[in-house]
């Protein structure tokens, strides 16, 4: 895999487009919407790490090495990111239309 973790402000598309290729999220949300997203990636769906506000070299270093390096249990990051993209597939072939993937991925996630 090219693409060892996506630094997003965790808009909807960007967060979609980040769990359908299976890549694990550095949150830094910017706005309300932003914030909601971001709280599932890190909490509720857990494939990704929140940045927080203000960070500085030093501090963006250590939490890329957390995503990239460290343990994080037995379902760290990586690991929930490519359940999701499995789910995401799943959803994508059995349901034929964008439509109703997408609804299937969505009551998937709120499910986890």
């Amino acid at each position: 895999m090219a693409v060892g973790g996506f630094w997003t402000h965790c808009g909807w598309n960007s967060t979609m487009e980040a769990i359908c290729e299976g890549v694990p999220m550095l949150a830094q949300p910017c706005s309300t919407d932003n914030t909601v997203i971001a709280r599932y990636v890190t909490h509720q769906w857990g494939n990704g790490i929140e940045v927080g506000e203000v960070f500085d070299r030093a501090a963006m270093a250590k939490t890329i090495r957390r995503l990239m390096v460290t343990d994080l249990g037995p379902l760290g990051p990586w690991e929930r990111a490519q359940l999701l993209k499995m789910q995401a597939c799943l959803c994508v072939a059995e349901g034929g239309q964008a439509r109703l993937a997408l609804d299937d991925l969505v009551r998937y996630i709120v499910g986890l």
